[in-house]
């Protein structure tokens, strides 16, 4: 009897991202869920204190190198923000002008 033991690495890295992309959603639903505790509760300073302390262990940990890829991807978040915001905007002022938004 012979036993295939290849290894699927296409069904590994589908896997793999879909293991990343769960845990991503965790890591979103959880952080999400305590940042809205922390504001209805009037503590949101104490929660950005504590993100802001673990960001900073973390670039600590990885250097200048970790530090910029955190700050990049700070400002990233902040233009996808700010891109969203100006998007439904526009589409508010097109709807107001009696035009479909696009």
């Amino acid at each position: 009897m012979d036993i295939d033991i290849r290894f699927d690495t296409q069904a590994a890295a589908a896997s793999l991202l879909q293991g990343e992309e769960a845990y991503r959603e965790r890591l979103i639903e959880t952080l999400t869920r305590m940042s809205d505790d922390a504001h209805r509760q009037n503590r949101l300073h104490i929660f950005v204190d504590v993100a802001v302390w673990n960001l900073a262990g973390i670039a600590h940990m990885y250097g200048a190198r970790g530090t910029g890829q955190i700050v990049r991807r700070f400002g990233e978040f902040l233009l996808t923000f700010e891109e969203r915001i100006q998007a439904e905007r526009e589409a508010e002022r097109e709807r107001e002008a009696g035009r479909k938004p696009q």
